[in-house]
């Protein structure tokens, strides 16, 4: 058989008392027991706030504070001592709008309960904010006599909550596409940048497919889960197919995440578009082929230089070693006597064939200097000779 609740047997006991035929000291002792029973309820009820971990405090109708459990105490820095008797707005930290409070006000006064989030100031000035549970509480003629204040110190929640705003924003206006998928591979987010990248106008359009349905190579999936799965990520290139069939590449950085178990609840992978950029290295490849065709076009041309000057001063040297030779041997009269006017022209025309004889191994030099092939030779020279040859020649 159920048990009958508190209220209903503390009603029945009045009725029994009322129609009873107990005497004046069996009703007294009675009506004795009925107190102590609320007494013992009473403290019991005490106990519940006082021990609560969540701040409660009771104020008179006017908002002035009667009351404050240990719970507030801990959480505002003042103690019940420096509260009781000043009104409740004492809290207040000036950041909450002025509306917020009238609407509060305008509720409760009406009998209703508000809730609602409010930024308040500690004893030491710190902000911090509550969840906040307000309760009007009515005499038996219901007459508002005293409101009742549950309140839950929610500030790292309020912090956590900035934080992912933060975060939420940055993802959303990232100019990078971004995704995020379950542990199956089905999308659950994308940012705006993914739908203009790759052609969708809505994102009820991608969410729920699978991620491979986005890339052109599906079988390149498992290669990348593998990665995250055994080096925590993967970063590499991929062609990505968008919403009209046609392609492009991309850049992909993925990561997965994980719960506090260590088991992959989510995997987040961020795209940038590289068709610019492998524009840029295919038009880097092609002038590097153009430039390496056009060495190869120079250095035949360098060839067929070297190999012209080569022959050209061997033919050259061959018919002018057979004129110095006879020049010289006239000189010395080997070939009869010669008058003194014809010696000095004659040591013209062999001053100018080793002239000449010079220029043609200047530009043999040249030629090797050019290729690289020229060795130097140190060795010491008469710088007065030299000059003497110099004027000669002149």
């Amino acid at each position: 058989m159920r048990e009958e609740p508190e209220i209903v047997k503390t009603l029945r006991q009045e009725e029994m008392l009322r129609v009873s035929p107990l005497t004046s000291v069996e009703k007294v002792e009675l009506i004795n027991k009925k107190e102590d029973k609320k007494e013992a309820d009473l403290i019991k009820f005490l106990r519940v706030i006082e021990q609560s971990q969540t701040s409660v405090i009771i104020t008179d109708a006017k908002g002035n504070i009667e009351y404050i459990n240990p719970r507030f105490e801990e959480v505002s820095g003042y103690s019940k001592y420096e509260l009781i008797g000043r009104n409740n707005s004492v809290l207040n930290s000036g950041k909450t709008s002025k509306k917020t409070y009238e609407n509060l006000w305008e509720q409760i006064s009406s009998g209703k309960t508000w809730k609602g989030d409010l930024l308040n100031k500690k004893k030491n000035g710190e902000l911090y904010w509550e969840n906040v549970i307000i309760t009007p509480i009515k005499n038996p003629e219901g007459k508002i006599t005293n409101f009742v204040a549950s309140k839950e110190d929610i500030t790292e929640r309020k912090k956590t909550e900035e934080e992912m705003k933060v975060k939420d924003h940055a993802i959303r206006s990232s100019i990078n596409a971004i995704i995020i998928a379950n542990s199956v591979g089905n999308i659950t987010y994308v940012n705006p940048s993914f739908l203009k990248l790759w052609g969708y106008i809505d994102q009820k359009e991608i969410i729920g497919k699978p991620i491979v349905k986005f890339w052109q190579m599906k079988g390149q999936y498992m290669k990348v889960m593998d990665a995250m799965v055994n080096k925590g990520g993967w970063v590499g290139e991929l062609i990505a197919e968008r919403k009209n069939g046609s392609t492009f590449p991309v850049q992909l950085s993925a990561n997965l995440i994980k719960d506090e178990n260590g088991d992959i609840k989510y995997m987040m992978a961020s795209f940038v578009d590289i068709t610019k950029q492998k524009e840029a290295e295919e038009e880097i490849l092609e002038n590097q082929k153009r430039i390496e065709e056009k060495n190869i076009k120079l250095r035949k041309l360098d060839e067929l230089k070297s190999t012209f000057l080569n022959v050209t001063s061997h033919e050259l040297r061959t018919p002018m070693a057979s004129i110095k030779g006879y020049v010289q041997m006239i000189i010395k009269q080997a070939l009869g006597e010669t008058s003194k006017e014809q010696n000095k022209a004659l040591n013209v025309v062999l001053r100018n064939v080793e002239r000449l004889d010079h220029l043609i191994q200047d530009i043999l030099d040249i030629s090797r200097l050019e290729s690289g092939t020229m060795k130097f030779v140190a060795e010491e020279v008469d710088i007065s000779n030299m000059i003497k040859e110099i004027d000669q020649t002149m």
